[in-house]
This record gives structure tokens, sequence and C-alpha cells, in this order.
């Protein structure tokens, strides 16, 4: 059983960037060794990274750019921390902390069912409404406000839970240039909208991953000698994200179409792990000679179910706009068609 981790940092393509003579790092590539303290900095991006680096990092440097192509949807995180008084009730009602996680996984469907399946247009607007109104509550300055506003579908793009990114933008240390960056000089980024020039002594790279670099460093060998690297370089495929045609005995999490956008991915390893599980089981006590035993998806039943993946999201949010969903590849390879339970199912 073998995972495939989206982990290969995306790079942006600017014209400059390899001549800046001061730190780069990406997110997902940190320098620990380096400090922040009192430097001026540059983000590039405003997707879910810099959603996490952005409000670490504003308290403690002079000065602080974020420079943002697309504004991301943002809804209230609605977290807490545990009280003392809940831990005592979570330690002495056993069936309390079951309760609590029901209430959690119930109330992330009702978040699919608002956001990427709409069970109503009336629905839908409410959830905008909300993000909208946690916006204006945030962020003090109008224009700020209106450059942060998306104008795209929501759900197309990653949804993000936060309380702590837009408030930043209250503090008179961080600054939103919007277009994205034009070019990178030896000291400074200059924006696409605005035209100006940015002194900065550090860059970070929030610009999320590289799912193609991913795909193409798996290199399984299946029957033939043949790589899953090959096979999968025009388009990822997986009967359940989990068993591959052509690779025999072998199980992925994380495989493709099996990303979800409205909830923990633990559930959907659960899943993976426990139907991997049970097929191993079952192929072995079919077996009449153990450690000859083989499991292989057939071709048109990995056919059939990813063909009916890709006809439901052709018909969903995520085909609504440019987005990390919908990557370089043909067909988006990334995200589930469906909810938690659907995937229980």
């Amino acid at each position: 059983c073998q995972g495939v981790r989206v982990c290969e940092p995306k790079y942006p393509d600017v014209p400059g960037l390899s001549d800046f003579k001061g730190k780069i790092m990406h997110t997902a590539r940190w320098d620990h060794t380096y400090s922040l303290k009192d430097k001026r900095v540059a983000v590039v991006g405003t997707g879910a990274s810099a959603c996490q680096v952005v409000p670490a990092i504003a308290p403690e440097v002079s000065e602080l750019t974020i420079f943002q192509r697309t504004p991301s949807w943002l809804t209230p995180r609605a977290d807490f921390a545990i009280p003392p008084w809940l831990m005592w009730l979570f330690t002495h009602i056993p069936f309390l902390m079951l309760l609590y996680r029901w209430f959690i996984f119930l109330r992330c469907e009702l978040f699919f069912f608002v956001v990427f399946r709409p069970i109503s247009a009336m629905v839908k607007r409410i959830a905008v409404s909300v993000a909208r109104w946690h916006l204006r509550q945030s962020v003090r300055d109008p224009t700020v406000v209106e450059k942060l506003t998306p104008h795209y579908d929501m759900g197309c793009k990653r949804v993000i839970l936060c309380d702590d990114f837009y408030p930043t933008f209250n503090r008179p240390n961080v600054h939103l240039e919007t277009g994205g960056v034009s070019r990178v000089t030896n000291d400074t980024v200059v924006g696409r909208d605005s035209s100006e020039s940015v002194p900065v002594d550090c860059i970070i790279l929030a610009t999320g991953y590289d799912l193609i670099a991913t795909v193409t460093s798996v290199n399984f060998l299946g029957r033939g000698g043949v790589s899953m690297a090959d096979v999968w370089k025009n388009q990822p495929r997986a009967h359940l994200g989990i068993t591959v045609a052509g690779f025999p005995n072998l199980f992925l999490s994380l495989g493709p179409n099996t990303g979800l956008g409205h909830a923990s991915i633990i559930a959907m390893l659960e899943c993976q792990a426990n139907f991997a599980g049970k097929l191993i089981k079952h192929t072995i006590a079919q077996s009449n000679i153990p450690a000859e035993c083989c499991c292989e998806v057939r071709r048109e039943a990995q056919d059939k179910w990813v063909d009916g993946v890709q006809s439901e999201l052709a018909d969903s949010v995520w085909s609504r706009c440019t987005s990390w969903y919908n990557t370089a590849l043909p067909q988006p390879a990334t995200v589930s068609d469906g909810s938690k339970t659907h995937t229980h199912t």
C-alpha cells in the first residue's frame, strides 16, 4: 500500500525571480534558520498557505506586502479552545465525545451540500452572504474589503476556513497588491496592477503544490515493466482512487480523485485502508497458494468508475473556474465528486 502525497512545491514563472539577491523560500520548503524579524517581506499568493503564514509573521516583520492574483473565499473557522469543564465532561461521559465527533462530521457534510453541491440556490446565497459578512466584519478599510472580495462562484477554488487572515490587513505594516506579480528585480517586487516597485528583503512563495510533478514522481512498475509515471503522464486514473489496472497487488491512499474540499482527509484514508484490507483478506482466502495470490482491478471497471466521476465533476462547481482542482491535466485529478457519506457507501 502506498500513499500519493501532493508535496512538490509549485514555483511561479515570474520574470527576474532568479535575479533576486535576498532570501526566497517556498512555504513547502520553509527555512527555519532564517529570521524574519524586522525584515521587509513579500508574500506571493493568498490561498490556504498564505492564510496560515501571513497572520503568523505579520507581528514580527517591519513591512509585509501580499501580492494577490485572485482573492479566496474565506468562511469563519468557528474554532475555540476546549475549556476545562468540557474536557471533564469528555473524560467522564464516554458517549459525549462520540456525539461531538458526529456533530463535526454532520457540520462538514452540511457544508458540502451548501457550497459544493447546493441543495438550492437560496442555500448557496446564504453561504456567500456569510462569507462576505465575515470579510466586512474583519477588515476596516472598504477599499481593502473590495480587493479581497471574490467575484467567482464560491467553491470552484478552495474555500478556506480562517479567522485571523482578514484582520491582519488592519495592521499598519501590512499592504495588499492586486493583480499578482509582474516582475522581480534584484531587491524589489513589482506588482502587475500598480506597477509599483516594492523593496523587500525576503520573498515567500505561497503558491501551492505542483500536481504534475507529483504525478510524474510516482514511479511504480507494473506488468511488463510499465512505469506508472508513464501511464499517468496524460491523466492519472485509478479505481476508487485505490487500485490501478496493470499494477497488481498495489493499493494507493490519497490516489486520484479522492481529495476533499470540505472535510478532513482522515475519513477518506480510513475508507481506503478498510477497502484495501478487506480486498487483501478476500484475495488470500480465495487463493490456493496465498504467497502467489494476485489482486488486480479490471481496466473496464476502472474506466467505468473514473468516467462516472469525471461526468459528475464536469457538472459541478469545480468546473466553473481555473483552480488547483483544474490543473494542466485534461480532467480534474485531485478532488472527489462526492461527500464523505458518499465515499463511505
